[in-house]
């Protein structure tokens, strides 16, 4: 990596027609001027009309892609979009809260990162946006009910950042919101 940009991870699926996921993490950043690396967390086949085929990455997967980058490329800011499962969540919640509780021991400047999960120290707790993806723009489901409980409880309250739209913010907060009132308690 080119230690003179700044290093953000996209923690999303892969969207084989390129519009959305780590495909689309990764020319943000490219144009922003920072180094992306990516945590895959599940492979869709689907083009500009809808997704035909979505299949999950394991557990273990995200948890050797997480280990693997923080031992060598520490983040400066995390993306989070599609988990799609249950077990994504998961463990991207156990390394946000490994990473926090590590910095905060370490009083933030020299903190190490996500105990088990780095060699190498994180300077600083990494800013994490969540853009919490549930359902396509062509309708299909992409997270489940028992991974959207654990987003609510182990990702959600370690972002500095959400941004849900209208349908996604709907489900965090298992209500109907019809007017501009409602919106602005929910933000």
């Amino acid at each position: 990596a080119d230690v003179g940009r700044p290093i953000v991870w996209s923690i999303a699926g892969s969207d084989s027609g390129g519009g959305a996921g780590v495909q689309a993490d990764l020319l943000t950043c490219h144009s922003l001027g920072a180094h992306g690396c990516t945590v895959v967390t599940a492979l869709t086949a689907q083009n500009s009309v809808g997704v035909r085929h979505v299949e999950l990455a394991s557990g273990d997967s995200v948890r050797a892609t997480l280990h693997a980058l923080a031992a060598d490329l520490p983040p400066r800011a995390i993306k989070i979009g599609m988990l799609g499962g249950e077990a994504s969540v998961l463990e991207v919640g156990a390394f946000l809260a490994a990473a926090e509780t590590a910095t905060e021991e370490a009083g933030g400047a020299e903190g190490a990162a996500a105990g088990a999960y780095a060699a190498r120290p994180f300077a600083a707790s990494p800013s994490v946006v969540c853009d919490p993806v549930l359902v396509s723009s062509s309708g299909a489901r992409l997270l489940s009910e028992e991974g959207l409980a654990a987003l609510r409880s182990s990702v959600l309250p370690r972002c500095r950042l959400l941004t849900p739209n209208l349908a996604e913010a709907e489900a965090l907060l298992e209500r109907r919101i019809t007017t501009a009132a409602e919106a602005e308690a929910a933000a």
